[in-house]
């Protein structure tokens, strides 16, 4: 498993859009292309779960149309990114049920008063696997 790439520029955006949501969880969605794939464009979404204090939910028409924007740029979802804005950037039980195959989750944690931003990927046997950040 390869690093999750994000420009400096998709950097702040999800750091900003955390900060910005807090005490709710912010999430959104990776966008990139390349080869490696790179996150060039953070897509943020209105949280639709019904606790967002303590979960997110990204509507479905929200990845269609992010889908469609991206295919037509001839760009992919590379994967999605929410925060935990109580607790470290670890994947709750919820993430990890959750998880898709090929997609990396990247999440905005608060550790030691300070922001963390880290990556996870499922695993061949399910668990979630912790994927290097590299900021270009």
């Amino acid at each position: 498993m390869g690093p999750l790439r994000l420009s400096s520029h998709a950097l702040a955006t999800l750091q900003a859009h955390a900060a910005a949501e807090r005490p709710r969880e912010c999430c959104g969605i990776l966008v990139g292309a390349g080869s490696p794939p790179a996150v060039d464009e953070v897509v943020a979404v209105t949280n639709r779960h019904p606790h967002p204090r303590g979960g997110y939910t990204i509507a479905a028409a929200d990845l269609a149309a992010t889908l469609r924007a991206a295919r037509q740029r001839r760009r992919r979802v590379l994967g999605f990114y929410h925060s935990h804005p109580q607790s470290p950037a670890r994947p709750s039980e919820a993430d990890r049920a959750a998880a898709w195959d090929g997609m990396s989750y990247c999440i905005v944690g608060e550790c030691a008063e300070r922001s963390e931003v880290r990556s996870w990927r499922r695993g061949a046997a399910g668990e979630m696997v912790e994927q290097p950040v590299e900021v270009a």
